[in-house]
């Protein structure tokens, strides 16, 4: 600590020590880079909401992400979120096992809540038989148990 407070001293010793042509290019390089970060700042938004079902009930684990980006979060047990996203996001996509796959445009908002529908996909029945294969139960000449 009493190193860097050495270093610091004598850099201000030089700072200070400087002409005013010098000093006018070392404040005009410090502003600069004071906009510069600023500006970089400006390039993500925070964006934030909460899913639910019909019933008004959160859904955890949705992903939600930015289309045509890999920022993106998942919500919380309660449905909320919140992430940062690029200022140029426009539509965000929400997605989850069960619930239909659902894409909402954002425009300049930063607070989005949606509501996702219940997705009613049945899986077909499959049976493996003892070498691997699949096959329809219905195709099979023999009887099969069910677990």
């Amino acid at each position: 600590m009493q190193r860097f407070f050495k270093s610091f001293v004598y850099y201000c010793t030089l700072l200070f020590n400087q002409t005013k042509k010098q000093m006018r290019k070392l404040f005009s390089l410090l502003a600069g880079f004071v906009l510069f970060i600023g500006a970089v700042q400006a390039q993500n938004r925070t964006i934030a909401g909460k899913v639910t079902d019909e019933k008004g009930a959160g859904i955890a684990g949705v992903t939600v992400s930015v289309k045509g980006s890999t920022s993106g979060t998942t919500t919380g047990s309660d449905g909320s979120y919140s992430f940062s996203a690029p200022s140029s996001a426009k539509t965000l996509v929400f997605s989850s096992v069960n619930f239909s796959t659902r894409e909402q445009n954002i425009g300049s908002t930063n607070s989005v809540s949606v509501s996702l529908v219940a997705k009613d996909d049945a899986l077909s029945e499959v049976v493996v038989t003892s070498f691997g294969i699949r096959r329809d139960k219905k195709t099979l000449g023999y009887s099969t148990p069910t677990i």
